[in-house]
């Protein structure tokens, strides 16, 4: 039985759903963890093919952070674990204490 190619980085996706999304946003947005994103200045002057292209280059480091910290969670559970807690906290505290 064949799969059909990127069935599995498709699969991994959807298994860090959270994490693409949020790493997404903060890429795109920029926002708690860093002020402005290097596409400040390309906001509302993409068309369709920069929009595309933006994409693409964001595809392969998101696939990566999926990957990895999902090699992480299966690997040491406990230690990722306690690495969401500490980034949970820290954007937590970041987000309360920034004047906004």
């Amino acid at each position: 039985d064949r799969e059909w190619p990127g069935v599995k980085a498709l699969a991994l996706f959807g298994h860090e759903t959270l994490q693409v999304f949020v790493l997404h946003l903060e890429l795109l947005y920029g926002g708690v963890l860093w002020p402005s994103t290097p596409l400040a200045a390309w906001v509302g002057r993409l068309g369709f093919g920069g929009t595309t292209l933006v994409l693409g280059l964001m595809l392969p480091p998101l696939f990566a952070a999926a990957w990895l910290w999902h090699k992480v969670k299966l690997r040491a559970p406990r230690e990722a674990t306690l690495l969401l807690v500490f980034v949970s906290t820290w954007f937590l505290l970041e987000y309360f204490t920034r004047p906004w």
